[in-house]
């Protein structure tokens, strides 16, 4: 019997910086590397998540 291969994730991420905590989780788990942390912080003192390419 032949794997079955994952087809890759279709969707549009999307984050709400305003409740984002800057846990990381998002960016570590990304498989293709489009997550990163912002470099401004939002109300909360937070470092939000960013998406690095939208149009990918």
């Amino acid at each position: 019997m032949a794997a079955r291969r994952a087809s890759p994730a279709r969707g549009r991420i999307v984050v709400n910086e305003a409740i984002c905590n800057g846990c990381e989780l998002c960016a570590a788990v990304c498989p293709n590397d489009l997550i990163r942390m912002a470099d401004h912080y939002n109300a909360k003192g937070y470092r939000p998540a960013t998406l690095l390419d939208p149009e990918w």
